[in-house]
């Protein structure tokens, strides 16, 4: 079976033909991509980003400026993702008294056995 690109995007051909002429065209546009696809891994394979990392890398290459890094990096802080995901994400459950379900069916299944 064949995979086209198409199936990867809900661009038709003839704009994905032209977002790729255009990344092609433009290297701050490959450069991103590399960087992202570094970041991607990290997040496929540790579960979070490395946000400093990223951030370094795109002053290195010129895509942001020194004080568009520190702007970012104050957004983001400096502990990892997903710890601040978790805490936002317990906090939240926390407020309005909700338990997390983790896999589908199991809090369905927990209620059912308690009811």
């Amino acid at each position: 079976m064949t995979i086209l690109s198409r199936d990867y995007t809900k661009k038709d051909n003839h704009q994905l033909e032209h977002l790729v002429r255009c990344v092609k065209a433009d290297p701050k546009y490959t450069t991103l991509l590399q960087i992202l696809s570094k970041q991607l891994e990290l997040l496929v394979i540790e579960g979070q980003p490395d946000i400093q990392s990223l951030l370094k890398s795109l002053v290195d290459e010129g895509l942001v400026s020194e004080r568009e890094r520190r702007e970012i990096a104050s957004k983001f802080g400096s502990e990892p993702v997903g710890h601040r995901v978790g805490n936002r994400v317990n906090s939240a459950e926390a407020d309005v008294g909700v338990e997390p379900d983790l896999e589908p069916g199991i809090g369905q299944r927990r209620r059912a056995a308690q009811g």
